[in-house]
């Protein structure tokens, strides 16, 4: 959530001209997995998340489980109707690119199309961490996201970071 959000905003501010409304993107990005908060039902520091089966959940995925759940926050408030249907858009449509995984209509906001990019470079990025970080310079690494090995760089100017 923290990465998609630094993501949505670095993007937002590469391109001042688009002239987007910064607030929604920050907010959409700050609660595009929400419905991901009702996948997972147990969560042990030494455990994994054990995601829940057996209530039929699966069928509807955490784009339609997140629209529910800011619907039902928002509906309890006088809010502008035009404001909630972009929100609840928002959430429904972040994994544009991905159709099988729940977009509900086509994209109509470019706040959207910000927020898909943002999730999805963290989505490509995240997982590579480990991988990279364990590899010396020149070897080869996969990560999980890619069946495609990467090698790290053989730059002799190129001093590696550690954490």
């Amino acid at each position: 959530m923290y990465s998609v959000t630094r993501n949505a905003y670095s993007i937002v501010s590469m391109y001042p001209n688009l002239n987007v409304d910064s607030d929604l993107v920050l907010f959409g990005a700050l609660l595009h997995d929400i419905g991901k908060t009702n996948d997972y039902n147990d969560f042990l520091e030494d455990e994994d998340y054990v995601a829940r089966h057996g209530n039929g959940a699966e069928l509807l995925g955490h784009t339609y489980e997140g629209v529910h759940i800011i619907d039902s926050y928002l509906s309890k408030y006088d809010i502008d109707e035009q404001f909630k249907n972009q929100v609840l858009h928002m959430i429904g449509n972040h994994m544009k690119q991905f159709m099988e995984e729940g977009v509900f209509v086509s994209t109509k906001m470019l706040e959207v199309v910000i927020i898909n990019f943002a999730d999805h470079i963290d989505a490509i990025m995240e997982p590579a961490t480990i991988p990279i970080n364990e590899a010396k310079k020149g070897e080869k690494y996969i990560f999980s996201k890619s069946d495609i090995p990467y090698y790290k760089s053989l730059n002799p100017y190129y001093e590696e970071r550690r954490n």
